[in-house]
C-alpha cells in the first residue's frame, strides 16, 4: 500500500484530484477492496482523461498531441502484455481523437499497421478494425472503399462475437449510406430494411435515424407513395420534425403545393434547421420566386460555411450552382461550383476556374458530377462566343472527367437498377459532350473530334449489356473453364435477384467477392481482360470491309445525330426531328401493324405505307447513301436508337412504288442489314463450345392451356387468328416449322409437351442455335416480365421470362425467336430497348433473331424455312435473311400478291455478330481433314 501512496503522490501534481478516479480499476462487491492498477491501464486512463477534457474549439491544440502519444504509449503496453481488449479500446478512442482533428484519412493508414499486429486468432477485433475503417471512408466520402470495408467486416465476422449485431447495424447503415450517395438507392434500401430489422427497441435515436434514411432512400428512387409511409410513421416519434421536411420534399417532387406548404409550417414552428432552409428555398422556387430562392440558398451555404460537415456544404453550394445557372447566371453559378469543389479537394486552387482536381483524385458521387457539369456548361458558353483555345481545352477537361465518372459509378453499382437509373440520369451530359464534339469536327473535319463524339454516344446507352458480354469475353479470352464461367456468372446474377426474391443480399456479395478473388489468381489474364471495354474508332474500321456502311443514330434534343463509319472514312449527319417525323412514323407503323382493318381499308393502308416508307427512307438513309463516301455499298450496320427501334430498315423504300408486293424498290432489294445494340458489337470475337448444334422448341398449343393462360392475363384481348400475339391462337404451323428446319441441322427438336421452361433452360446452353417457335409476351412496364409462352412443366411453371434468360450462360451462334415482338420492349432511357432477344444476347448468345410485331404464322413458317436453308448454304445471317424474304416476296410457290405486304415478312431482324454459322464447323473439319492428310504422308514416308 505504501508503493501505491507514493504513485499517487507522484502523479497528484501534475493532473489534480480528478486523476484519483483512474486507480479505482475494480471493485469485488464482497470483499470491497482495491486492485492495484498496472502501468498500461494508467496509461490509457491518463489519455482518455485528458481527451475528454478537450473543448471542440481545441482541434489543433497540444492536448490531442498529448492525448495522442498516451495512447499509443497505452498499445504499445497492451500488446506486450497480451492484453487485446484494452489494445483495441485504446486503438479506439484514438480513432475518435482523429476524426475530431479531421485526420481520417490518415488513421486509416494507421489502422492498417496495427492490423498487422494482431495475432490471428484476434478475429473479432480485426472485424472491428474493418469496421473502423469503413466508417472513416464514410466520413471522408470514399463510398466504394465504405462498402469495400463493410463486405471484408462480413467476411470475417462470425455470430460468435459479442454485440455483432449492433455492429452488423453500423455496417448495414454505413453502406445503405454509401449507396445513396453513390446514386444506387435499390441497395441502399436493402441495408436499412436489414439494420432496422435488427433493432430491438424503436425508442432510441437509432430507429429514428434509420427510418428517416430509409424514407429517404425511397424517395430518391423515385418511389413517393411508400416514401410517404415511411415518412408518416416519424410523424408519431418523439422527434418529428424531420419526418415533416421529408414530406415537404416528398410533395414537393409531386407539385402538391398545398401539402408542401403545410408540413414546411408545421416544421417550422419547432425547427429552423438549415435543412427547413433549403426546403423553403425548394418552396419558392416552385411558386417561381427564383430570386427568394436564391437569396434563402444563399444563406444556407453562408451558415454551413461555419460548420465541419464539408460534404454538405458542398451539397448546398452545388444547388445554388444549379439556381443561379438556371436563372441564367452562368459566371456566378461556375464560381460557387468551383468554390464547391474547393472545399471538397482542398490542394484546389481557389481563384483559378480553370484548375479542375486531378482524375486520380475524384470520387464518384453526384455532387462532384453536378459541379464539374456547371463549369462545363460555363466554359461551353464561353467557347461559343469567344472560340478561344483555352475555353476548348477547359471544357475537354471537364468532360473527360465526368465521362470517367459516370464510368466509375455505373461500375460501382450492385443493382442493374441503379446503372439503368444512372445511365438515364447521365443523358443530358452525355448530350452536351457529344453536340460540342460533333460541333468542333464539323469545323475543323479533324478526325480525333469525330472518334471522341463517336466514343461518347457509345458509351452514353447499352452500358449493362456492354459490361456484360465484356465480362464474358474476359472469362473466354482468360481460358477460365466452362464451369468456373458458369458458377461466376450463377453467383453475379444471384447478387442482382436477391432485389427481386428473398435472398440474402449480404451472402450473395460475399460468395462472389471470395470467387471472383480466387479467379483472378488462378487466371491473372481475367481482370486484365475484363479492364479493356473501350470502344476504338481505329480497330472498328478494321473490322468494316469495303463493302460495309455503319450508321449509328443519337437522338439529341430535336435533332437525330448520325455516324456514318466505312472501312476508310467517316462522316456525321444532323437531321432536324420535328412534330412531322413522328407523324411519318406513326403512319408507318400503323399502316403495317394493324392486321385487323385489313379487311376494311386495305387501299388506304397500302397507300400510307408507300408514303411514309419513301419519307423515312429520305429522311434517314437517302442523304448517306448518296453520299460519295458510300457509295456503292452492299451491306449496312444499323445502331439506331428510340424510336427508330421500332423500324424495320429492311421494308423502307428507295423510289416511289405503285404496289407494296413490288420488290424492287425495298431497302434488302440492294442491301443486307444486320442491327447492332452498340457499335462495340463488332469486336465480338469469342470462343464457342457447343456440345449440340441445333436445338428447336414448337408448339401447337391446346384451347384448355391458352384458356387458362389468359385467365391469368385479362387484360389480353383476343384478335385474328393465326397470328403470334397476344391473342394466343394455337399457332398451328409451329411444329411443322421445327420439324421442316431440323432438315438443315441436325439436333434435337421439344415439341408441343416437351417443350417446357426446364427443358428450354437446360438445352440452350450448349447449343449453336435455338429456335423457339411460340408465342412470346412483351411486358412494357417491367421488362424483367416478359416471357416466352412454353407449356407447363413439372413445377407448373409455362414461362421462360427475361430474368430466367439472363441466368443462363449460353454459348449460342444464333437464338432464332420466331414468335411477336420479341425484337422490341419498354425503352430504357439510357440503355435501350429491352427485348427478348436482346436478353439472349445479353446471356452470351453471339446473335439472335427477333420481330417488330405481330407475325401471320404461315408466313412465318415459310420465311425461317427459307432462312434456315440459306444459312445451310454458308451466307451470313443477314445475307440469309435478306434472300429469304426476296425470295418470299418473288416466288409465288411462297406467296401471292395478296401475301406481300411487309406485314407478312419484313418484322425480322438480326441483331449482333453477322458471321456465317457453318463457317467454324466447315474450318473444323478442313483442319481435321489436313491433320489425317498429314498422319497418313508422314506414316508412308517412315514405312517407305
Amino acid at each position: 500500500m505504501l508503493k501505491y501512496k507514493l504513485k499517487t503522490k507522484l502523479f497528484i501534481p501534475r493532473m489534480g484530484l480528478s486523476i484519483l478516479g483512474i486507480f479505482i480499476l475494480s471493485l469485488q462487491l464482497k470483499g470491497q477492496f482495491v486492485v492495484q492498477p498496472s502501468l498500461s491501464k494508467i496509461t490509457y486512463h491518463r489519455a482518455d482523461s485528458l481527451r475528454k477534457t478537450i473543448s471542440q474549439e481545441e482541434t489543433s491544440s497540444e492536448k490531442y498531441a498529448e492525448s495522442d502519444s498516451l495512447f499509443r504509449k497505452a498499445i504499445r503496453l497492451f500488446e506486450s502484455e497480451g492484453d487485446w481488449k484494452y489494445w483495441y479500446k485504446s486503438l479506439y478512442r484514438l480513432r475518435k481523437n482523429a476524426m475530431a482533428q479531421a485526420k481520417n484519412k490518415e488513421f486509416i493508414d494507421t489502422l492498417t499497421n496495427y492490423q498487422k499486429r494482431l495475432p490471428l486468432n484476434q478475429k473479432e477485433i480485426l472485424a472491428k478494425i474493418i469496421l473502423s475503417k469503413s466508417v472513416l471512408s464514410d466520413k471522408l466520402g470514399w463510398h466504394n472503399q465504405t462498402i469495400m470495408y463493410g463486405r471484408k467486416f462480413w467476411e470475417i465476422r462470425d455470430s460468435s462475437f459479442k454485440n455483432f449485431e449492433k455492429y452488423d447495424i453500423a455496417v448495414y447503415e454505413n453502406m445503405g449510406f454509401a449507396y445513396v450517395q453513390l446514386g444506387d438507392e435499390e441497395s441502399a434500401l436493402k441495408y436499412y430494411h436489414k439494420a432496422l430489422s435488427l433493432l430491438k427497441s424503436r425508442a432510441n435515436g437509432n430507429y429514428y435515424n434509420l427510418l428517416y434514411k430509409l424514407a429517404n432512400a425511397y424517395m430518391h428512387l423515385g418511389n413517393l407513395e411508400q416514401a410517404k409511409v415511411e415518412f408518416k410513421k416519424g410523424l408519431i416519434l418523439p422527434f418529428p420534425d424531420f419526418f415533416h421536411l421529408g414530406l415537404v420534399e416528398v410533395y414537393s417532387r409531386q407539385d402538391s403545393l398545398g401539402k408542401m406548404n403545410f408540413h414546411l409550417s408545421v416544421a417550422k414552428q419547432t425547427n429552423n434547421t438549415i435543412q427547413v432552409q433549403v426546403l423553403e428555398s425548394e418552396y419558392l422556387l416552385k411558386m417561381t420566386d427564383t430570386v427568394g430562392a436564391i437569396k434563402l440558398q444563399q444563406n444556407v451555404v453562408k451558415e454551413l460555411s461555419n460548420g465541419r460537415d464539408v460534404r454538405d456544404l458542398v451539397k448546398q453550394k452545388v444547388k445554388l450552382g444549379i439556381l443561379l445557372s438556371a436563372f441564367r447566371k452562368e459566371e456566378q453559378a461556375a464560381q460557387i461550383a468551383h468554390s464547391a469543389l474547393t472545399d471538397f479537394y482542398p490542394n484546389l486552387e481557389k481563384n483559378d476556374l480553370f484548375s479542375n482536381p486531378n482524375l486520380s483524385e475524384l470520387e464518384p458521387e453526384i455532387w462532384i458530377i453536378e459541379a464539374l457539369a456547371i463549369k462545363a456548361n460555363y466554359f461551353n458558353q464561353q467557347y461559343t462566343v469567344s472560340k478561344s483555345e483555352k475555353s476548348r481545352k477547359a471544357i475537354e477537361t471537364l468532360f473527360s472527367d465526368l465521362f470517367e465518372h459516370f464510368n466509375r459509378l455505373k461500375n460501382s453499382y450492385v443493382s442493374r437498377g441503379a446503372q439503368y437509373n444512372m445511365g438515364a440520369y447521365s443523358q443530358k451530359i452525355y448530350s452536351d459532350i457529344i453536340k460540342f464534339y460533333v460541333n468542333e469536327f464539323q469545323r475543323t473535319e479533324d478526325v480525333k473530334f469525330f472518334d471522341k463524339a463517336f466514343l461518347s454516344a457509345q458509351w452514353s446507352n447499352s452500358f449493362v449489356l456492354k459490361n456484360a458480354i465484356s465480362k464474358r469475353k474476359a472469362l473466354e479470352y482468360a481460358n477460365v473453364v466452362k464451369d468456373s464461367i458458369d458458377k461466376y456468372l450463377l453467383l453475379e446474377s444471384r447478387i442482382s435477384n436477391a432485389f427481386n426474391e428473398d435472398e440474402n443480399q449480404i451472402v450473395a456479395i460475399n460468395e462472389f467477392d471470395i470467387f471472383r478473388n480466387e479467379l483472378i489468381e488462378n487466371y491473372p489474364n481475367f481482370a486484365r481482360y475484363e479492364a479493356k471495354n473501350e470502344i476504338n474508332l481505329s480497330d472498328l474500321q478494321d473490322k468494316l470491309s469495303g463493302d460495309d456502311l455503319l450508321l449509328k443514330y443519337y437522338f439529341l434534343d430535336h435533332q437525330c445525330i448520325v455516324f456514318a463509319l466505312s472501312d476508310t472514312d467517316q462522316f456525321i449527319l444532323q437531321i432536324s426531328i420535328t412534330d412531322s417525323f413522328y407523324r411519318i412514323l406513326n403512319r408507318y407503323k400503323s399502316s403495317i401493324t394493324q392486321f385487323d382493318m385489313f379487311s376494311n381499308s386495305v387501299e388506304k393502308l397500302e397507300n400510307d405505307y408507300l408514303e411514309s416508307s419513301k419519307e423515312l427512307f429520305d429522311i434517314l438513309l437517302a442523304p448517306l447513301l448518296n453520299h460519295s463516301k458510300f457509295r456503292n455499298k452492299k451491306h449496312l450496320i444499323l445502331v439506331p436508337e428510340g424510336p427508330l427501334k421500332q423500324i424495320s430498315f429492311a421494308s423502307l423504300l428507295t423510289d416511289e412504288s405503285d404496289s407494296w408486293s413490288d420488290s424492287s424498290n425495298y431497302l434488302i432489294h440492294d442491301y443486307s442489314i444486320q442491327y447492332l445494340y452498340y457499335c462495340g458489337q463488332l469486336n465480338e470475337k469469342r470462343k464457342n463450345r457447343q456440345n449440340q448444334k441445333f436445338v428447336g422448341f414448337g408448339i401447337e398449343y391446346k384451347d384448355d392451356f391458352l384458356e387458362d393462360v389468359l385467365k391469368e392475363f385479362e387484360s389480353l384481348t383476343t384478335n385474328e387468328a393465326n397470328n403470334r400475339s397476344i391473342s394466343l391462337s394455337n399457332l398451328t404451323f409451329a411444329d411443322d416449322e421445327i420439324k421442316q428446319i431440323s432438315r438443315f441441322f441436325d439436333g434435337k427438336l421439344y415439341l408441343n409437351e416437351n417443350a417446357t421452361p426446364n427443358n428450354a433452360k437446360s438445352a440452350i446452353k450448349n447449343a449453336k442455335i435455338s429456335h423457339f417457335s411460340t408465342h412470346a409476351f412483351t411486358n412494357n412496364e417491367d421488362f424483367l416480365k416478359s416471357f416466352i409462352l412454353l407449356n407447363r412443366d413439372s413445377s407448373d411453371t409455362y414461362q421462360l421470362s427475361y430474368e430466367d434468360i439472363l441466368k443462363i450462360n449460353l454459348q449460342n451462334e444464333l437464338v432464332v425467336l420466331s414468335a411477336c415482338q420479341t425484337g422490341i420492349g419498354n425503352e430504357i432511357l439510357g440503355e435501350g430497348m429491352m427485348s427478348l432477344a436482346r436478353a439472349f444476347i445479353q446471356s452470351g448468345s453471339k446473335s439472335a433473331m427477333g420481330s417488330y410485331w405481330n407475325t401471320p404464322d404461315k408466313s412465318t413458317m415459310i420465311l425461317m424455312n427459307l432462312f434456315y436453308g440459306n444459312l445451310k448454304q454458308g451466307m451470313t445471317k443477314s445475307v440469309a435473311l435478306r434472300n429469304a424474304q426476296l425470295d418470299y416476296l418473288t416466288n409465288d410457290e411462297f406467296s401471292t400478291p395478296a401475301m406481300r405486304s411487309p406485314h407478312y415478312w419484313a418484322s425480322w431482324g438480326i441483331y449482333g455478330a453477322n458471321e456465317s454459322v457453318v463457317g467454324y464447323e466447315f474450318n473444323q473439319k478442313w483442319i481435321i481433314y489436313l491433320l489425317l492428310m498429314f498422319l497418313l504422308f508422314y506414316v508412308v514416308r517412315k514405312i517407305i
